[in-house]
């Protein structure tokens, strides 16, 4: 993993709450639409989530550990 991506990881670890909901992914700039968040959870593609009826929330943890999880550098690619 690369320096910048260690430095925004640690970055997202103190600005974001502990409890996520779609709208603090879309403002920290992990994603760009209301309808991005949901295709990634339809897809089983982003963070792992709760759900209280019809109220989405993230984990921090969760989302930390999906940013690390896909994190992709050249040297990872050129070993796969």
């Amino acid at each position: 993993m690369t320096e910048a991506c260690k430095e925004f990881i640690e970055k997202m670890k103190t600005d974001l709450p502990k409890i996520c909901t779609p709208d603090d992914l879309i403002r920290a700039g992990l994603c760009n639409s209301m309808s991005h968040v949901r295709s990634l959870r339809y897809r089983n593609n982003g963070p792992a989530y709760i759900k209280f009826g019809k109220t989405v929330i993230y984990p921090k943890d969760a989302v930390i550990e999906w940013l690390q999880r896909s994190t992709v550098t050249h040297a990872d690619k050129a070993q796969a």
